[in-house]
């Protein structure tokens, strides 16, 4: 089994309805529905998935300062998480992201995955509709 994860910041310069309707173009194939379950409590989030794949994009709620921040984060959070069998091929996905993921072990985490934060980042800021950053 082969893991990736990422984690990447998206400016705050248009509402997270309009940033998840750009990454459901950026991301052909995952389509962000808002979480109306609400998986993340009173964090708002667009969740898109696709078999294994799962990209979530949240916000900070509006009473930030109970969790501890001063002032509120001028960026949104954007997670990425898939699981694939090796001997699986990643060519069924539309999204270019994923069938262009490596295999290589230089960018594993101390849980075994494989970290493509950068990776996502680029790809994102490629399209010129959205400002991506890794994640601090």
């Amino acid at each position: 089994m082969i893991s990736y994860e990422a984690s990447v910041t998206i400016d705050k310069d248009k509402t997270i309805d309009n940033i998840a309707s750009m990454l459901s173009i950026v991301l052909k194939g995952f389509n962000f529905k808002s979480d109306t379950n609400d998986r993340f409590d009173e964090f708002p989030a667009f969740i898109a998935t696709c078999d294994n794949a799962e990209f979530v994009l949240m916000s900070f709620p509006s009473d930030y300062e109970s969790y501890g921040l001063e002032k509120e984060p001028d960026y949104f959070l954007l997670n990425f998480i898939f699981e694939i069998e090796e001997e699986k091929s990643k060519e069924y996905f539309e999204c270019d992201f994923i069938k262009n993921l490596s295999t290589s072990t230089s960018c594993l985490t101390g849980f075994g995955q494989r970290d493509v934060s950068q990776e996502l980042a680029d790809y994102i800021n490629k399209s010129g509709l959205i400002k991506c950053n890794i994640s601090e």
